[in-house]
């Protein structure tokens, strides 16, 4: 005889196959087919385990954004270094040209209704950059450098 305890576990057992056959991307009637039930089953089996399927996928979201956020930051990182190492200021106005493009592409990207940098500001503080740089190259210049 079949006690409720037992068939409360085997819906909870195949509904958590429902979640994880969902996960990776079968159909509801491929699932069906897998584990031996009708495809009403599954759907119904889909409504029950819904929230656990966004959560899942928006932490797997969030993630995914993290490391390329982190990527984009170290890209960022590295292009500043070359630029603080190169004496040729046409270099280093291409590679500034390519920091500013990135950071508004790290804006765009990942910043909904903000920004990291606020744009209005960024051809002020590319100005200045530059100003900084052509006193460097003219200091070289007197120097001989």
């Amino acid at each position: 005889m079949k006690t409720v305890g037992s068939s409360r576990a085997k819906v909870e057992e195949r509904q958590a196959k429902v979640l994880t056959l969902t996960l990776r991307g079968y159909s509801q009637t491929a699932i069906a087919r897998e584990l031996h039930v009708r495809q009403q089953i599954v759907s119904l089996d889909l409504k029950t385990v819904q929230p656990q399927i966004t959560k899942i996928r928006d932490q797997q979201r969030i993630h995914t954004y993290q490391k390329a956020y982190a990527r984009k930051m170290d890209m960022s990182c590295e292009l500043w270094q070359m630029m603080k190492a190169t004496k040729n200021i046409r270099v280093k106005l291409a590679i500034f040209d390519r920091i500013i493009k990135l950071d508004r592409e790290i804006d765009r990207t990942f910043l909904a209704n903000g920004t990291l940098c606020n744009e209005s500001s960024q051809p002020h503080f590319a100005a200045k950059v530059i100003d900084e740089m052509k006193i460097d190259e003219t200091s070289q210049t007197a120097t001989g450098t």
